[in-house]
Formats: structure tokens, C-alpha cells, sequence
């Protein structure tokens, strides 16, 4: 018993859905459900929940709104939109100080993005595959690695520090949970303690699909908090192995 006090005690302070509610607007009149931020209740859940309240008739519309604000040493020029299933972002939004543009909580660029540069690694494959030139905040012996499933798991011996988040060894969790799903309860944590990392100069994430209608149904949430967290910055894996074949020359 003492045993198990003690590991308890030892794990990151988790919850079991870890990212926020998802905010929704009923518009009556187009017979939609509005998602203006993605989060534990999924698109698919809320599709069942109106069917099963004889609402059937409602589509359920993912508009994913990106407002940029003002502050200083988090500005960033979004590379691509968080929105859902692929569609175009069709609820963009661009906003000055002062909230225009801003209809839910959460809606910021930078809202949850941590005090230690963070990007997300798009994968092999996607976009041009052009290897473009790093930042200089993207040392490996300096980075934090917070991974999904392996996806960034070639850095798992030369980063400063990794961690895969959909790795059922610590904290809240329940057999059957999806990585994703790992990943939801277990992300804020993580991005507030790469912040402690002494050395740590970024923080680099998996580039999720944000597809609403995937398997995972915490995937839409989860790649929409690391966008933010990213404010929007992306750097390419090609790019990120080619600095690491370089350092082991």
C-alpha cells in the first residue's frame, strides 16, 4: 500500500479527459451544430447525442477560428489550419488586440503555447517535402520531444527529452483508451513541464491529422491544442533527420 502511495504520488498530475469541454453554438435556423473549439466530446459523440434526441436533422460543422493577438515573443504566422476532416477553414479568423473575431474560449493563436518555443514536426510525405532550413531554437541536444504513438520516435535517443504521451505507464488512464485519447489527458501537463527542462531550447510535437471523422475521436482536440501550443509553427521531419544525420557524422 505504501508502494502504491508512493507511485502515486510520483505521477504527473493528470485528468482523465485532460483538455478542455468542446464549445458548440446551436444554429437554429441552418439546422447545424457550430464546433468553434474542438475538444473531449468529439464530433461523432455529438452526432449520436443529437440522433439520439431526435435531432438527426443537425449536421454537426467543425468552424475552427485561429484570432492572432498581440504578444510579445509568441507572435507567429500560422502555416496551416487546425480545421476539421480536411475541409477548408472556413470560419477563419484574423484579429487585432482588442477580441475581435473571438466567439469561444480558447479561439487565441498562442492560447496554449508554452514559455519554451514549441513546433510541430510534419511528417514524411506531406506537404512539398522540401528540407527547409531549422529555426535555431531547433537543436536536438536542446529539444523536448513529446510524442503520440511513436511518430517522432527516430528522436527518442537525441533529444534532451522524450516522452510519449500515448504510453500507458503513468497517471489517469482505462484499458481501451485510444493514443490520442493518452495524449488528451496528459498534454497540459507535459507542455507546462518542458518548461523545467533545464537547456531545453524548443519543444517539438507530432503534426496530427485534425480529422473529425478518424477512429480516434480525440484526435480533432488533441491536434488542436498542439497547434496552439505551436502557434501555428511547423517544421518538416525531413528536415528535423537531416540535422540529426549530420550530427552523427
Amino acid at each position: 500500500a505504501a508502494a502504491a502511495a508512493a507511485a502515486a504520488a510520483a505521477a504527473p498530475s493528470v485528468c482523465e479527459n485532460g483538455i478542455e469541454s468542446t464549445v458548440c453554438r446551436v444554429d437554429e435556423a441552418a439546422r447545424k451544430l457550430l464546433v468553434y473549439r474542438a475538444g473531449a466530446v468529439s464530433p461523432p459523440r455529438l452526432e449520436r447525442a443529437l440522433a439520439a434526441a431526435g435531432l438527426g436533422a443537425y449536421a454537426v460543422d467543425v468552424v475552427v477560428r485561429h484570432a492572432k493577438v498581440h504578444v510579445p515573443g509568441k507572435d507567429a504566422t500560422p502555416a496551416a489550419a487546425a480545421d476539421g476532416g480536411g475541409a477548408p477553414n472556413t470560419g477563419a479568423a484574423v484579429a487585432e488586440e482588442g477580441g475581435s473575431g473571438l466567439v469561444a474560449p480558447g479561439q487565441i493563436l498562442t492560447h496554449y503555447a508554452p514559455d519554451v518555443t514549441t513546433f510541430l514536426v510534419r511528417p514524411a510525405g506531406a506537404g512539398d517535402g522540401a528540407t527547409a532550413a531549422l529555426p535555431a531554437e531547433v537543436q536536438l541536444g536542446n529539444a523536448v520531444v513529446l510524442d503520440i504513438g511513436g511518430r517522432l520516435g527516430a528522436l527518442r535517443d537525441v533529444a534532451l527529452h522524450y516522452r510519449d504521451l500515448a504510453e500507458a505507464d503513468t497517471g489517469a488512464g482505462g484499458d481501451g483508451w485510444t493514443p490520442c485519447r493518452w495524449a488528451a489527458s496528459h498534454l497540459f501537463e507535459a507542455l507546462r513541464h518542458s518548461e523545467t527542462v533545464d537547456g531545453a531550447s524548443c519543444v517539438l510535437l507530432p503534426l496530427l491529422p485534425a480529422d473529425a471523422a478518424g477512429s480516434d475521436e480525440y484526435q480533432l482536440g488533441v491536434a488542436d491544442r498542439m497547434f496552439r501550443a505551436a502557434s501555428g509553427r511547423e517544421v518538416a521531419l525531413e528536415s528535423v533527420l537531416a540535422l540529426l544525420r549530420e550530427s552523427e557524422r
